[in-house]
């Protein structure tokens, strides 16, 4: 990924808050989260079924 380039996850299973305390464990999954915009939506593993609204709203934050 490009040092300047803009990365968001949007954890729907763990929250941001849980995400960072695994990337602090040092976790090689979780690590290089630690420096990403972490948004939470907490649905399981389909948004786009289970709430694909908010999703929605969601990815057009971030994309503005």
């Amino acid at each position: 990924m490009p040092p300047d380039a803009h990365c968001s996850v949007i954890a729907s299973t763990f929250t941001p808050e849980q995400v960072r305390m695994l990337a602090d464990t040092g976790n090689p999954v979780f690590e290089p989260m630690a420096a990403m915009d972490l948004r939470h939506l907490p649905t399981g593993h389909w948004p786009m079924f289970s709430r694909p609204i908010e999703l929605a709203s969601l990815l057009d934050e971030i994309a503005r």
